[in-house]
């Protein structure tokens, strides 16, 4: 009997997987989005024996599945192909997407995505210890978050190395380190997004003296790169080749770095790094503040964020790897809510509104108020710090060991 119910329940989930894809198949019929193209057609011409960095096989092959003639990247001449710049092991997470056509690539992708989110914020909420009776307010405040929109409606890869990180934060409380390293593979796929927690990363291992992590890494990178290879034999040289033509250096992103060199000099672009001075600045202060008792629930978030506000290169989805933090500081407002004073209670609700408050206006905005690239994702991170620092100073209650369980 028991045979009987998960056969019919994985029927159902089947089926109900099956329409999702038709339903948003059918929808997506009106919406190219940008990025997702750009990966979609990485894959066909990586199954097909192509070039993925190659501009113009990518502007014929995008062109071909409805992508505008007179599109492109922004700060590129019109016609230039939507790019994939991220490193050769991604295509091995991206080559199942290639072998369907692009539509249906997206609806699955589109899900995917949704999944995965769903999928994170319910077990880093019980990870941090968060009452599952709330989950229903986290998952609102973690959809409305204007990086979780940005990303579901553009299918960026972005969601692969934010699925990196929380299996990782997941496998590490296991204390599995071989598969925690594994997750690596994922992660860098955008390692300038996260930059910090790699830093912080290898100063642990070899700290900790953690070898495991290190040849889970290696193992599963090789694995992605031998694959991948077997598909394109010279897609090391022709990323390297790609990579050398300085291609995003016109580019005004979704950064704080981005907006120091709009305003002090657009040919500085060595501006957009000084951001990262002071998250190095930060970075070793916080290692040797806390490296006695190291915690990677506690760390990753602050790192998490300090990575994300200091990074010279990210858009709007990029933002998604906050999460952990929007979750981190929930489960400690969760659990102390009821010690707080009647005015920090207030305080919290009013910054909670002024945090929606902007998130309403990056969503719907549109570049309407804010032209690009000033769509003040990077105040929204801002705010974030902001909340870190409150909690942190906010002296109302003892910790409880449930506060931090990774």
């Amino acid at each position: 009997m028991k045979i009987v119910h998960k056969s019919l329940r994985l029927g159902v989930s089947c089926l109900i997987i099956a329409v999702g894809i038709i339903v948003v198949r059918w929808q997506l019929t009106r919406h190219i989005t940008v990025d997702y193209i750009a990966y979609w057609s990485a894959a066909r011409l990586a199954i097909t024996g192509g070039n993925p960095y190659s501009t113009y096989e990518m502007l014929k092959k995008e062109q071909e599945n409805g992508f505008p003639e007179s599109s492109g990247q922004v700060g590129l001449p019109a016609n230039y192909a939507q790019m994939m710049f991220n490193p050769p092991w991604t295509i091995f997470f991206i080559l199942p997407f290639g072998i369907v056509d692009f539509l249906t690539s997206r609806a699955i992708f589109y899900l995917l995505c949704i999944g995965i989110i769903l999928f994170s914020a319910d077990r880093l909420w019980k990870s941090y210890g968060g009452n599952i009776k709330h989950i229903w307010i986290v998952l609102l405040i973690v959809f409305a978050f204007p990086g979780t929109i940005s990303e579901i409606d553009l299918g960026n890869i972005t969601i692969l190395p934010f699925l990196g990180i929380v299996l990782f934060l997941l496998l590490v409380r296991r204390k599995n380190w071989f598969w925690a390293g594994a997750t690596l593979s994922l992660v860098l796929i955008k390692p300038h997004n996260v930059y910090l927690f790699l830093i912080a990363l290898i100063i642990w291992v070899l700290v900790e003296k953690r070898w495991m992590v290190i040849l889970g890494a290696f193992v599963g990178l090789m694995i992605c790169i031998s694959v991948v290879l077997i598909f394109v034999p010279n897609i090391i040289k022709e990323y390297l080749a790609f990579m050398s033509k300085g291609l995003t250096t016109p580019w005004l992103n979704s950064t704080i770095g981005s907006f120091i060199r709009l305003k002090f000099g657009y040919d500085l672009v060595w501006l957009i790094y000084l951001p990262m001075v002071l998250g190095l600045i930060w970075f070793v202060w916080y290692w040797f503040s806390h490296h006695r008792s190291w915690n990677w629930g506690e760390a990753m978030p602050n790192l998490l964020i300090a990575s994300i506000a200091t990074t010279p290169w990210a858009w709007l989805y990029d933002s998604i790897f906050v999460i952990p933090a929007i979750l981190y500081i929930a489960s400690l407002l969760s659990q102390r809510w009821e010690k707080l004073q009647s005015k920090r209670r207030i305080g919290i609700m009013m910054f909670f509104l002024f945090y929606q408050l902007i998130c309403a206006v990056i969503t719907i905005d549109r570049g309407k108020i804010f032209p690009y690239p000033h769509n003040l994702w990077w105040f929204s991170s801002f705010l974030w710090i902001c909340a870190v620092a409150f909690i942190k100073l906010s002296k109302a209650s003892e910790r409880h060991p449930s506060e931090i369980l990774l």
